[in-house]
């Protein structure tokens, strides 16, 4: 699982984001900018021995080059998308609790927290409730991974 950013050339330098978490830094060089996201990243996780590797893609999409999040263990990063994004749109954890149905904030709380892993559908059914501005969504890991088939289609 990997989260996605953007970096790009600003002011004589490089700003970086990875929005979803909440983290925009820059830096004086690609280097240092990549750099800093990854520490950033590491500090809103706050979790021992947690560490994110920033990948450049070789993708570009308006102007910016896309990177990608890739974490040690994607638990902590995903309990902090939830609380980022939770923050970000104002929601106490009794409301979103609400909002899912769930009987006591505490059930969610265990996620937010990185207690309980959530599964794909759940991720998935939080986001709509915490962060409905975002998809997940299922992509290529980098440029030129795109799989290739190995034999033609036999016409219909």
């Amino acid at each position: 699982m990997m989260l996605s950013g953007r970096l790009f050339e600003e002011c004589g330098g490089w700003s970086i984001d990875c929005a979803i978490v909440g983290v925009y830094t820059q830096g004086p060089t690609r280097e240092i900018a990549l750099a800093n996201l990854a520490e950033a990243i590491e500090m809103v996780v706050e979790r021992e021995g947690f560490k994110v590797a920033v990948i450049e893609t070789g993708q570009v999409d308006a102007g910016a080059d896309i990177v990608f999040v890739d974490p040690s263990d994607p638990a902590p990063l995903l309990a902090a998308v939830l609380r980022q994004r939770r923050g970000w749109n104002k929601l106490t954890l009794s409301e979103v609790a609400e909002k899912l149905g769930a009987s006591s904030a505490d059930e969610y709380a265990a996620y937010e927290e990185g207690k309980v892993d959530p599964s794909i559908s759940k991720f998935r059914e939080f986001l709509a409730v915490v962060a409905p501005e975002y998809a997940l969504t299922l992509g290529y890991r980098a440029e030129g991974s795109t799989p290739t088939r190995t034999s033609p289609r036999e016409p219909r």
